[in-house]
Formats: C-alpha cells, sequence, structure tokens
C-alpha cells in the first residue's frame, strides 16, 4: 500500500467532489472533462495533494458572507488529463465515492457520443449515492 495515495484517497474521499464537468466552448459545441475540486482553509493540505500528484491548480477564494469566522478559503481543482490520472491512483482507497470515480474511469473509455450520459450520471450518483456494502 502506498501510504502518501491512502491518505489522498481518504482525503479525498471525504472532501472532494469528483465529477465530470459539461463546458460550453466559443462556437457553440459542449466538451466533457473529469474535475476534482477541494475547497477547505487548509492550504498546507492542498500543496501536499499537489506533490503527490505534482497536478492541480491552487487558488484562494472569498469567505463565505455569511460565515460566523470567515477564513481565507483555498481551491485545488486538478481537471482533464490530471484529474482523470488522480482518479485512476485514488480509486483503490475510496469507499463514499467510489461508484462516482468509477463512473469517471468509464467515461475516459466510453466514445465521445455517450459523454453527455456519463455526465448526467455522475450527478445523479451525487444526488442517490449508491448503497454501500456493510464491509
Amino acid at each position: 500500500m502506498n501510504a502518501d495515495l491512502a491518505w489522498a484517497g481518504g482525503l479525498l474521499d471525504g472532501e472532494a467532489c469528483i465529477a465530470i464537468a459539461r463546458c460550453k466552448q466559443p462556437n457553440g459545441s459542449i466538451i466533457y472533462h473529469p474535475v476534482i475540486q477541494v475547497d477547505m482553509a487548509n492550504e498546507p493540505t492542498l500543496w501536499r495533494l499537489r506533490t503527490i500528484f505534482g497536478c492541480g491548480p491552487i487558488w484562494s477564494q472569498r469567505p463565505r458572507k455569511k460565515a460566523r469566522n470567515p477564513k481565507p478559503m483555498f481551491r485545488w481543482r486538478p481537471f482533464g488529463s490530471d484529474a482523470a490520472y488522480i482518479v485512476r491512483q485514488i480509486e483503490p482507497y475510496l469507499y463514499t465515492k467510489r461508484a462516482e470515480a468509477v463512473c469517471v474511469l468509464a467515461f475516459l473509455e466510453a466514445p465521445r457520443e455517450m459523454h453527455e450520459w456519463f455526465y448526467w450520471e455522475c450527478r445523479r450518483l451525487k444526488q442517490e449515492p449508491e448503497e454501500m456494502d456493510a464491509a
């Protein structure tokens, strides 16, 4: 077991959004790509993720307006081939987000005409989580 991947998988299982993004191009066409997003106040944790995987931009976010203790927030958001690489690495360590990761991995192998279906399937999984084994 790779301890860094196990740590990252556990963190991403609890804190990340693993999804397929839908982007409208200037010419009106729509493209889809995998994305991972983590928002948190602990910037060094995001830099550790970036160090482990070697990719993904990090930037600061404005605190929520109604937060009682508004702290600076930071976002790590690898996408495209970077997100695909990360999902392949962490999938064995996921529990809560395994179905979403499997959906993203299937999307990567699917023909382009199936990409919209996978986009909606990944969204459905976020709304209706799959039953988890008691293992």
